[in-house]
């Protein structure tokens, strides 16, 4: 229970829709629960769950990349009144535009690390990759963003 806002911070990272994470939490869950007898005792709980939304989030993402493409109404962008906006929340919205545009493996490395603030040994175990391919994927993710926003 004290993993769950952990576990849908991950899943509104991972899907960026509200609805699909929590549908995604609940799946992990339930794959939680049918496969707890695989979980071995000492090791860490929090990482085995986020390695399951993750798989689990992954798979759904296979399936739905080789549909064809439909813009769901929550997903449509906003009418934007550019006269009540500050710069840093037009800012805000491009980096976050920009971050769903670069891929999944990226995006995940970058929000652990510098987000949530985890240690790299743990989003290491989060993301299920040693730390040089993590540090890899949060260079690369960093310099996609910088691409993405016209910042290179």
């Amino acid at each position: 229970m004290l993993l769950l806002p952990s576990l849908r911070k991950r899943g509104n990272v991972l899907c960026r829709n509200a609805n699909d994470a929590d549908d995604l939490l609940q799946d992990t869950i339930l794959r939680a629960i049918a496969k707890a007898h695989q979980f071995q005792r000492g090791t860490n709980l929090k990482a085995w769950l986020f390695t399951i939304m993750r798989n689990r989030f992954y798979s759904a993402w296979r399936v739905t990349s080789r549909e064809s493409p439909a813009v769901s109404e929550d997903r449509l962008p906003s009418p934007v009144d550019n006269s009540n906006l500050s710069y840093w929340n037009i800012r805000t919205k491009e980096v976050a535009a920009a971050l769903s545009r670069i891929g999944p493996k990226y995006r995940v490395a970058l929000l652990l690390v510098t987000v949530q603030g985890e240690t790299y040994e743990d989003a290491c175990r989060i993301a299920d990759c040693n730390i040089g391919t993590l540090k890899s994927r949060i260079s690369r993710g960093r310099a996609a963003l910088k691409l993405e926003l016209g910042e290179v």
